[in-house]
C-alpha cells in the first residue's frame, strides 16, 4: 500500500531536504569522498539526511565524523525495504541520492518505490543503475564528455566543475628524499587485482622492458595469498618479465601504505577500469599517475582528477601513448621531483579539495532538478 511520493508543498525559504543512502559511510572510498560535501553543505539551503545501511555497532571513526556533519542520521541496516520507504516518506525527502549503485549493501530496490519525488545517483558506482525510477546521474564533463557513448536510464547531469572532492589523510608527510637508489625507476600499482587484466599486464611489461632496470611494485590485499601471487608472476613471466623485476605486497596499515609512496616514482593506472581513491592518494603524496582514458565514466575517473590539476600530459588516448608517457616520465627525474614537492599544494588549491565549491554546485543541481518537476 505504498504510493509514489510527489513534491511536497514548501513554505517560502524552506530548505530542500536531501537524503543520501549508502552502506559505505565508514572507512571506505565513498566515506572519504562524501565527507567534504556533507561538511560543506549550506545548512541554510539544504537539510541533510543520511541513511546508513549498517548497524550502529558497525560504525567507525569515519561514520562518527559523517554523522557529526549531517542534520539527521538513520541507521537502516535492520530495516526492510518497505520500512525504509516509509521512513524516507516520513522525512519528506525532496531529493534522494544513491551512493552505491549495484555495489555491496545497496538499497536500489527502495528507489523502485519512488519514496522521493527526485531520485539521483552519485559517486559510488561507475555505470547506470538501469532503473527507470532513477532520474539523474550526477557527473561532470570530463567523466562524461558531450559525445559520450555511455548508455544510461538516467539523465546525465554534468556539474560545471570536477564532481569529486578528496578528503586528505591527516598527518601524512611527504619525504623529500627517497632514501634509495634513484637510478632505479620504481613504478607501482595500488589498484584492485581484478583491474589487472591481460592487456594491462602486457602493456606494463612493455614499459618495464623499455625502461632498463626499472621495477614494478604491486600492492593489493589479494597478494597475501601465495597461489594468487604465483598466477600474477606467471602472467608477467609470459610477457618476458622475471620475478626479480616485481615487488608483490599485500595490504599494509594505513600509515605504512602512505609511507610506501616515498619509494615510488610513478603510479601506473590500470585500464579500462581506472583508479579512484588510489589515484587521489598518489597525487596527494606527490607521485604522478599515468592513465589511459577511454570513453565511459569507468575509464575516465583518473583522467578527471588529472585534468582538474592541469596534468593532461599524463592522460593517454591509446596504449602506445600510455607507454610513451611512462618512458618519457621515467627519464625526467627533475620533473618528477618538482611534482613531488608541488603536487600537494596544487591539489589543496584545486577543485579536488574544494568542498565548498562542490557543495554549491550540487545544491544548484538539486534545486534545478526540483524546479523541473
Amino acid at each position: 500500500n505504498i504510493t509514489s511520493t510527489g513534491l511536497r508543498k514548501k513554505r517560502e525559504g524552506e530548505r530542500l531536504r536531501i537524503g543520501y543512502i549508502s552502506a559505505d559511510f565508514c572507512m571506505h572510498p565513498v566515506g572519504f569522498f562524501i565527507e567534504p560535501l556533507l561538511a560543506c553543505h549550506d545548512k541554510a539551503k539544504v537539510e541533510v539526511f543520511c541513511y546508513a545501511n549498517m548497524r550502529e555497532s558497525q560504525a567507525d571513526e569515519i561514520t562518527h565524523r559523517l554523522c557529526a556533519v549531517s542534520d539527521h542520521w538513520r541507521f537502516i541496516g535492520e530495516r526492510n525495504d518497505v520500512e525504509l520507504v516509509k521512513i524516507i516518506q516520513q522525512d519528506e525527502i525532496d531529493v534522494l541520492v544513491d551512493l552505491a549503485g549495484h555495489t555491496r549493501g545497496n538499497r536500489l530496490k527502495v528507489f523502485t518505490y519512488r519514496p522521493a519525488p527526485v531520485q539521483a545517483m552519485y559517486l559510488g558506482y561507475c555505470a547506470s543503475s538501469g532503473l527507470q525510477a532513477m532520474d539523474y546521474w550526477i557527473t561532470d564533463d570530463i567523466l562524461h564528455p558531450p559525445d559520450t557513448p555511455e548508455l544510461s536510464t538516467e539523465q546525465i547531469v554534468r556539474l560545471p566543475r570536477c564532481s569529486f572532492c578528496y578528503q586528505p589523510p591527516l598527518n601524512v608527510a611527504i619525504k623529500d628524499s627517497l632514501g634509495r637508489d634513484t637510478d632505479t625507476v620504481v613504478f607501482a600499482s595500488y589498484s584492485n587485482l581484478s583491474k589487472l587484466l591481460p592487456d594491462v599486464i602486457a602493456t606494463w611489461s612493455k614499459i618495464l622492458t623499455a625502461v632498463g632496470g626499472s621495477r614494478l611494485m604491486i600492492m593489493d590485499k589479494y597478494m597475501a595469498d601465495e597461489a594468487t601471487r604465483k598466477v600474477l608472476l606467471d602472467q608477467f613471466r609470459d610477457n618476458g618479465i622475471s620475478a626479480d623485476r616485481l615487488m608483490i605486497k599485500g595490504n599494509l596499515p594505513y600509515a605504512d601504505y602512505y609511507s610506501s609512496y616515498s619509494d615510488v616514482d610513478i603510479v601506473l593506472d590500470p585500464f579500462p577500469r581506472t583508479g579512484g581513491t588510489t589515484t587521489a592518494d598518489a597525487l596527494w603524496m606527490g607521485v604522478p599517475v599515468i592513465t589511459l582514458a577511454g570513453q565511459r565514466y569507468v575509464e575516465r575517473i583518473s583522467a578527471a582528477k588529472l585534468c582538474t590539476l592541469g596534468l593532461e600530459e599524463l592522460v593517454a588516448d591509446n596504449e602506445d601513448q600510455y607507454i610513451s608517457i611512462a618512458v618519457k616520465l621515467s627519464d625526467d627525474e627533475d620533473y618528477r621531483m618538482r611534482l613531488r614537492k608541488s603536487l600537494r599544494d596544487r591539489m589543496r588549491e584545486s577543485q579536488l579539495c574544494d568542498g565548498k565549491g562542490l557543495a554549491e554546485a550540487m545544491e544548484a543541481a538539486y534545486r534545478k532538478m526540483v524546479d523541473c518537476l
